[in-house]
């Protein structure tokens, strides 16, 4: 946001103020009045300045909350990359034990295989005699 002056004239009272402040508890003070300035004057010039107080801490107040409403944007973001890298690890062990099941399988299979081969040669010598 862009820093702005507000100067008040009210019966020869000026009153300048700077841009935002950092800390609400800055106030101006204001010079006594010139004489024959109306009470109400100065205290419509004080309403001024307490109101200027008031949008510049406001004023700093949303750039704080937009500040942590950006941090806690990144802080989304990062959790989601962190939640995607946890599930395709997860995916990934899943992959590995499907695959180390799948190992056992073929291995067992394989087992399977040779003794059924034996069988047969066995059964064949037996069958068939002279053929072996």
């Amino acid at each position: 946001m862009t820093p702005r002056r507000r100067a008040v004239l009210l019966d020869s009272i000026i009153a300048d103020t700077p841009g935002p402040r950092t800390t609400s508890t800055s106030q101006e003070p204001i010079s006594s009045p010139p004489i024959g300035t109306s009470p109400n004057v100065v205290d419509i010039n004080k309403r001024f300045l307490e109101y200027d107080q008031r949008v510049a801490d406001l004023e700093r107040m949303v750039q704080e909350k937009e500040q942590e409403l950006a941090d806690k944007d990144i802080h989304m973001s990062n959790l989601g990359y962190k939640q995607l890298f946890k599930n395709a690890q997860r995916q990934l062990e899943d992959m590995h034990h499907q695959y180390r099941e799948s190992q056992m399988l073929v291995s067992k299979y394989e087992e399977k295989i040779k003794h059924l081969h034996k069988t047969v040669h066995i059964v064949s010598l037996y069958a068939f005699p002279g053929v072996w």
